[in-house]
C-alpha cells in the first residue's frame, strides 16, 4: 500500500483564512496529551499545484526528544463529498486504540482522481494517481457502490467545471497510453516504490477503462 508523510483536511463551516487556519492549527498542537510530543509551526504558503480550489500548506515539525520529524497539512475548503463524509477507525501503531476521523469515502476519492487525470492528461507528473485508480479498482472493488460512484463522477466533474474531459475520454486515454514521457514517468515511479514494480503503465490504463465504464 501506498504511504504518505502528509495530511489533506477539508474544512466546512469556517471563514476560511490564512490567520483562522493557523489560529486554529496551533490550538490543536497545543493540546497537552502528555507523550512528551511537542508541535511547532514551521511555515506557511498558498498551495495551488495540486488542488482544485487552492488553500494552505502548513510545514510543522514534531520534536520529541532529540528528534525532529517534519510533515505538511495541506487545507482545503469547497470540494464536494458524495453523498457525504463517512466515519472512519484509524487504529494507532503503537498503542492498540483506535482514532475515529471523517473522511472521504472510497467513491468520492476515485472521482477527483479520475477528473486529475483526465484533466492533467500527458501533462501529469503525479504517477500516484493512477496507483491510487488501480489500487481502488484492483483491490477495493467489491467494496464500492457503483451507483454512489457514477454519481460521485457526474458530481465532481460537473463542480470542477470538467464534463468535457469525460466526453473526450477515449481521445485523452489514447494520448496518455503512448506518451513516452508519462511511461518513463511511471517507469522511473516502480522504481523508487515497491509496492509498484510489478504494475505495468497499461494496467493502471485499463483499471481507468474499467472505473469510466460505469457510467
Amino acid at each position: 500500500m501506498r504511504t504518505t508523510m502528509d495530511i489533506d483536511a477539508n474544512i466546512t463551516g469556517m471563514n476560511f483564512e490564512k490567520r483562522n487556519i493557523e489560529e486554529m492549527i496551533n490550538k490543536i498542537i497545543d493540546v497537552k496529551i502528555d507523550d512528551d510530543v511537542t508541535f511547532q509551526i514551521d511555515k506557511n504558503m498558498p498551495i495551488k499545484e495540486d488542488n482544485e480550489y487552492g488553500g494552505y500548506r502548513f510545514k510543522l515539525i514534531a520534536k520529541l526528544s532529540n528528534l525532529r520529524i517534519p510533515f505538511s497539512i495541506d487545507i482545503s475548503t469547497g470540494d464536494l463529498i458524495t453523498p457525504r463524509a463517512i466515519e472512519y477507525n484509524y487504529k494507532t501503531i503503537l498503542e492498540n486504540d483506535n482514532i475515529s476521523l471523517y473522511t472521504y469515502n472510497y467513491e468520492t476519492i476515485i472521482a477527483e482522481k479520475l477528473e486529475t487525470v483526465l484533466k492533467r492528461n500527458t501533462a501529469n507528473s503525479r504517477m500516484k494517481d493512477y496507483y491510487d485508480l488501480y489500487y481502488f479498482a484492483t483491490y477495493k472493488w467489491n467494496d464500492i457502490n457503483i451507483t454512489i460512484l457514477k454519481t460521485a463522477i457526474h458530481t465532481t466533474f460537473k463542480h470542477r467545471n470538467s464534463e468535457e474531459y469525460l466526453e473526450k475520454f477515449n481521445t485523452i486515454i489514447a494520448n496518455v497510453l503512448k506518451d513516452e514521457t508519462l511511461i518513463a514517468r511511471w517507469d522511473k515511479y516502480k522504481k523508487e516504490h515497491e509496492y509498484a514494480k510489478e504494475i505495468k503503465f497499461k494496467n493502471t490504463i485499463s483499471t481507468i477503462k474499467k472505473i469510466y465504464n460505469v457510467l
